[in-house]
């Protein structure tokens, strides 16, 4: 565990899985770690390749390898830590993935995800950040941009992110998210189903950045051998 104080935030960070165990600003929690419904402990990791279950014919795990990977740090500062994974090759998906995440504690909170082809053929990527962000009021009523999103943290659903976009949590002082790379957001709570009837978390909901929902695959989201992708991501608290 590798912990960051640099005025008013502080951070924690797991090389097992390189996680967000928690991120704060003046003692408020942003994003935090929890005891899901499910039975479940979820804070906040990459998802690199696939997003979701989107690799699964190519042999990569849900949410992809990055999330369970051991992370060695590069760099490490009074206020930002750089730290990196390589992420093996499977039968079906033919080369190593060399991912670094740079995160900067200063006015705002920064974090910054390369991800790089080091083998010798192109292969897809999705990748998306599964952030946890705390509610200790709740997530009903919870808006982005002005519009409510309630609808879609039961239902698994998404928006479009904007390169600046606005989260109101219930009770909440607004925080402001800026971000390159992404195009959408996934939105989703825990929830445990009896009954036909589904009993949600509330003390945290995840609004997970995306490079974009069905995107896997597709011609455009292919990364070519060599190069690489950056995505940036900015909260202001």
């Amino acid at each position: 565990m590798i912990k960051i104080n640099y005025k008013d935030w502080n951070l924690q960070v797991d090389l097992n899985g390189g996680r967000i165990i928690e991120l704060s600003k003046n003692k408020r929690k942003i994003l935090g770690s929890y005891q899901r419904i499910d039975g479940k402990i979820g804070n906040t990791h990459l998802c690199v390749p696939n997003f979701g279950a989107e690799g699964k014919e190519l042999g990569l795990p849900f949410h992809g390898p990055a999330r369970n990977s051991t992370w060695q740090v590069r760099f490490s500062g009074d206020n930002s830590i750089s730290i990196e994974a390589t992420l093996g090759k499977t039968l079906l998906y033919p080369t190593q993935l060399r991912v670094r995440q740079k995160f900067v504690l200063g006015i705002n909170f920064n974090q910054q995800i390369e991800i790089k082809n080091i083998g010798k053929l192109p292969v897809p990527v999705n990748p998306g950040i599964h952030y946890y962000w705390d509610t200790p009021a709740g997530w009903q009523d919870t808006s982005i941009n002005g519009k409510k999103v309630t609808g879609k943290i039961k239902n698994n659903g998404s928006i479009k992110l904007t390169e600046k976009n606005a989260i109101k949590f219930p009770q909440e002082t607004e925080i402001i998210l800026k971000q390159s790379g992404f195009f959408n957001a996934v939105l989703w709570t825990g929830f445990r189903e009896e009954g036909g009837k589904k009993t949600y978390d509330q003390n945290y909901c995840c609004i997970e950045p995306v490079a974009g929902v069905g995107y896997f695959g597709r011609k455009k989201g292919f990364l070519p051998a060599g190069k690489s992708l950056i995505f940036r991501v900015q909260v202001n608290a």
